[in-house]
């Protein structure tokens, strides 16, 4: 089994939003991101996890891997679609540009993971003058 994701944008609900090519950080914003699970050898088909499935989403800065930020991954639509997960992000996480890795647990085994390389983009805010 192969697990990949795809990053969703604009998301109104489990059949309604856009594929994007990464995900898109404000420095100083809370915000949610989101993505959808595929599995890679059934063609990208969504890949529907088990109903006790977790996902740790980790944020690592490649110059300094001690600046790393883990968070617990969110089913959006645990009712009606299991493939699609959201990630809250609070005004002080703020990552750094570059890759974005996965890990997939269902019944508290460890089952798939894998990077989005280049997956996070992260813009900073403007602390200068004009």
């Amino acid at each position: 089994m192969r697990i990949n994701c795809d990053v969703l944008k604009n998301v109104d609900s489990y059949n309604d939003f856009q594929i994007g090519d990464k995900f898109y950080v404000s420095e100083g914003i809370a915000q949610k991101l989101y993505f959808r699970l595929k599995d890679l050898d059934r063609d990208s088909l969504r890949y529907i996890p088990k109903a006790n499935a977790t996902i740790n989403v980790l944020f690592v800065d490649a110059a300094n891997v001690a600046n790393k930020i883990t968070i617990a991954a969110n089913m959006k639509y645990s009712t009606e679609d299991r493939s699609v997960w959201e990630i809250s992000l609070t005004d002080a996480q703020i990552p750094v540009s570059g890759n974005v890795f996965f890990e997939l647990s269902e019944d508290a085994a460890i089952v798939a993971k894998w990077t989005l390389k280049g997956g996070v983009t992260v813009t900073f805010q403007n602390s200068g003058s004009c």
